[in-house]
């Protein structure tokens, strides 16, 4: 019982330690790249998703149908199919006047400085209200007043009525009917703006460009050289110091394109081109391949919100917007019934521990119990009281000759085995030879012998001839056992 007790304790021991050791245990950051506008991690859309709800003058309305689903009503979408954008914790404030690069609390007064050039840790700063992030870096060799810039190359003063359609993803592969939906819908004088590494086969080839990717893994400018900084081709927005992708994993460039309906808007330091405007009918379509640029990681470094602001820029400012969430990651709906399980702490507890109890079974008594092993008492001898029966029987039958009759052989096959003399003639030469081997008087001997004989001429013999015989036999018995050991 004690053992079982040591076990049990050890075992909860150990529960509990596990329990406090998870509890307490800062938990890793997942670089999954979602590209989900209400994703917090590295890799997800949240900062740009608030910010961007700012650069358009109605805002942006976030769309998770497909482009077939949304045009199916010729270009009236239904209120099924958009959710106009709201902050949750507040609007954000896009901030052109001040050098600050740093997210600050308005309502709190305190301009404190947060060094957004640290490893990513949270954005959670971004819930509050007034929220002020800055889009404008010192280091550019033009300026934001878009008064100071070209209308056809940076449009934020240009006056449309047009539609304004922005993706922003891992991969961009819709179905061949949106596709065509899309082509049709830009070629009316709408406007698409397309980031993603994966771009639809069928989108290139009706477009006519390539792309090609580069694998690779950068943590910091030195580990890279040219391959991850971008810059814009337009020289009134574009900077000195190129705009840094940290920790992209892959570099896609735009090759093999139509020169005469499309313009090189943007390049890595390397020449490769990274971001383009296609002429298609009466619109535009907008490829940008950096789309890591767009991440919460990339976001929050020193002048990276600056890239985003004017490469959506090129869209028209008082345009509708929508803004397509079909190819992000949902990360709040878990995949698989697992996946619910761990999301939520009680559930996730239950699971290891009925894990854990399933081990601890396996180890304590899933084993094969071996059967008990009876306990087998040892053979008694039983033939004292087989005689003491049978004797008994004797006795009750008051057959004292036959008892005497037993006795006689019993005696008889006595001398045979110990002294190894012929008992079949009881004669003179058996009782000398008799009581030479044996050493007790022939008084004795010879009074057995006579009676031995003379048994079958009895026709009945009484209790204390019986006991007179049986006397005879006793004493000889003790007599020979007595000479033997001493002759030994």
């Amino acid at each position: 019982m004690m053992k079982k007790f040591i076990i049990f304790a050890a075992a909860l021991a150990i529960i509990i330690f596990v329990a406090v050791l998870d509890y307490y245990t800062p938990k890793p950051l997942d670089w999954t790249p979602s590209f989900n506008e209400n994703d917090k991690r590295p890799y997800g859309k949240y900062i740009i998703t608030r910010v961007a709800n700012k650069l358009f003058m109605d805002g942006i309305t976030i769309v998770d149908s497909s482009f077939y689903q949304l045009s199916s009503n010729d270009g009236n979408f239904s209120e099924a199919d958009k959710e106009t954008f709201m902050h949750k914790g507040g609007p954000i404030y896009i901030s052109r006047g001040t050098s600050s690069e740093n997210y600050n609390d308005d309502n709190s007064g305190d301009k404190n400085k947060q060094d957004t050039s640290q490893d990513y840790d949270n954005i959670d700063t971004l819930d509050k209200n007034n929220d002020t992030v800055n889009i404008q870096d010192n280091d550019t060799t033009g300026t934001n007043n878009v008064a100071d810039e070209s209308a056809e190359d940076y449009n934020h003063s240009k006056v449309s009525r047009q539609m304004n359609y922005i993706s922003i993803s891992e991969s961009y592969r819709p179905d061949p009917e949106s596709v065509k939906e899309l082509l049709s819908w830009v070629k009316k004088g709408n406007n698409v703006f397309i980031s993603a590494s994966d771009i639809s086969k069928i989108l290139l080839d009706t477009l006519k460009f390539k792309t090609y990717s580069k694998i690779h893994f950068s943590v910091t400018k030195s580990d890279t050289g040219k391959s991850n900084m971008v810059n814009f081709t337009n020289p009134n927005i574009k900077r000195k110091k190129s705009w840094f992708i940290q920790k992209s994993a892959m570099n896609t460039a735009i090759s093999e394109f139509d020169t005469a309906t499309t313009t090189v808007l943007g390049r890595y330091d390397n020449d490769d081109v990274n971001f383009i405007s296609i002429k298609y009918g009466e619109g535009n379509f907008y490829f940008n391949t950096a789309n890591f640029i767009f991440t919460n990681y990339n976001i929050v470094k020193p002048g990276n919100i600056d890239y985003a602001d004017k490469a959506l820029s090129y869209l028209p400012y008082d345009s509708k917007t929508l803004w397509s969430t079909e190819f992000s990651l949902d990360t709040d709906t878990p995949s698989t019934p697992l996946r619910y399980i761990l999301s939520k702490p009680p559930l996730k507890w239950a699971y290891y521990l009925s894990i854990l109890s399933v081990i601890l079974f396996m180890i304590f008594k899933a084993r094969r119990l071996q059967r008990i092993i009876p306990i087998i008492s040892p053979l008694e001898n039983a033939t004292l009281n087989f005689t003491k029966t049978i004797a008994d029987l004797y006795l009750y039958r008051r057959n004292n000759k036959g008892i005497a009759q037993k006795k006689a052989k019993h005696f008889l096959e006595f001398v045979r085995n110990k002294f190894g003399l012929r008992t079949h003639e009881l004669d003179n030469d058996f009782h000398e030879k008799l009581t030479m081997k044996t050493g007790i008087g022939s008084e004795i001997i010879n009074s057995i012998i006579t009676e031995i004989n003379m048994l079958d001429s009895w026709e009945k013999i009484s209790d204390e001839h019986l006991q007179n015989f049986n006397d005879k036999i006793d004493y000889f018995y003790k007599r020979c056992n007595a000479n033997f050991s001493l002759r030994k």
